[in-house]
């Protein structure tokens, strides 16, 4: 129960977040931008957080959680009060890579946050309710920025989502007791890059981050801008993701229950990513708002299971003294797939259609996963002969 303010941060953040990026993509396209640019700029966004993600990970471990949260909402609010007036691609950009900012700095101080404040035998289901918070965010951010656009428009919805990113501010009173003031002392490893824990347990948790934020930075892209192109209503796009939200909602925690009495992360990981990818595959053969809600819920249950998977397996792998490195690290995968995924798709789509743009980032998605996991276990394999 203590965790409640951090969680309840999270998914305003995350809200925020995800609000602009429903909205952005469909205001890029009013302003003429190509699939190509489209890709490019939320590409760019995603960068920019793993990058900063993992600067500000580093960071928190030495001056501690609270200064970079304070950053990061501070920077949110002002790019979010800036992008709605912004009228072209090369005003918008910049205030939107200054959000990306706001989320690196905020990102692995909460997620380290939570590890700090909990038992190793409750860290899964800590982790559970974290990315409820983070999933809920994602999946109700472009609900209701779908539901808002059809009421009073794109640009009346972005500053709808901007006057939110205020709330956040009224839970810090709450937030601050729970977070790590920074270390008294600081070793000289720790000093060093080599004070990343890299080690088979965090190296598959980031990958599954990559591969499972691959699939959704796509998704979550061009899923509005090929509803649209089908005929569907905004607001009908908004309820797909609405009930994709409410059924992560009701398997992240299980999925964390579970993973605590049976410790077995990387199944997990893996199980999601290939019902998640299967149903990536399908969405360029459905046009059918009944059954696009089925693939995407399918999506955002099976990677319930995979992001769950990777946050506990980092947590229990990284030392206390290097868990904000390791969740910076974490939160840059996350994004580095975030972005990897809407650059691929965008792409794609100046060549193929959606059917098979759709198809390639589902493969690719688990192509990545398993190289990596074979190369660590054939690398495992060599330094045990």
């Amino acid at each position: 129960m203590k965790l409640i303010p951090i969680y309840a941060l999270t998914f305003l953040m995350e809200s925020v977040s995800w609000m602009f990026r429903f909205l952005v993509p469909l205001h890029l396209v009013q302003l003429g931008a190509s699939p190509l640019a489209v890709g490019t700029v939320m590409g760019g966004y995603a960068i920019t957080q793993a990058i900063s993600a993992l600067m500000f990970g580093y960071l928190s471990d030495r001056i501690g959680r609270g200064p970079l949260i304070i950053l990061g909402l501070l920077l949110i609010t002002v790019s979010s009060f800036s992008i709605p007036s912004r009228t072209s691609i090369i005003e918008l950009f910049p205030l939107y890579t200054l959000m990306a900012l706001g989320l690196g700095s905020m990102g692995p101080s909460l997620d380290a946050s939570v590890a700090d404040n909990v038992k190793s035998s409750r860290v899964g289901s800590a982790f559970g309710m974290q990315t409820t918070s983070i999933h809920m965010g994602t999946s109700l951010g472009p609900a209701a920025g779908g539901f808002v656009a059809a009421w009073i428009g794109l640009v009346g919805s972005m500053y709808f989502a901007a006057f939110f990113s205020l709330i956040p501010f009224m839970l810090l009173p709450f937030v601050f007791p729970l977070l790590r003031t920074g270390r008294k002392k600081i070793s000289t490893r720790a000093r060093s890059l080599r004070a990343l824990p890299i080690n088979e347990g965090t190296v598959r948790g980031w990958i599954g981050f990559v591969t499972s934020f691959t699939l959704w930075g796509g998704v979550a892209t061009f899923l509005p801008i090929y509803s649209r192109e089908m005929g569907l209503d905004v607001s009908v796009i908004g309820s797909i993701f609405a009930f994709t939200g409410i059924a992560t909602l009701l398997s992240r925690i299980p999925f964390g229950i579970l993973l605590d009495k049976i410790r077995r992360e990387l199944i997990m990981i893996v199980f999601g990513m290939i019902i998640a990818a299967l149903a990536v595959s399908l969405i360029g053969y459905v046009s059918n708002p009944f059954f696009l809600t089925i693939i995407l819920v399918a999506i955002g249950v099976s990677r319930s299971a995979t992001n769950i998977g990777s946050h506990v397996l980092v947590a229990v792998s990284a030392g206390e003294e290097q868990r904000g490195a390791a969740m910076g690290t974490a939160s840059a995968s996350r994004n580095g797939g975030t972005a990897f995924g809407p650059i691929l798709m965008g792409t794609m789509l100046g060549f193929q259609g959606y059917e098979m743009a759709f198809g390639i980032l589902a493969v690719t998605s688990l192509v990545t996963l398993f190289s990596v996991l074979v190369v660590m276990r054939f690398r495992n394999t060599r330094q045990r002969d």
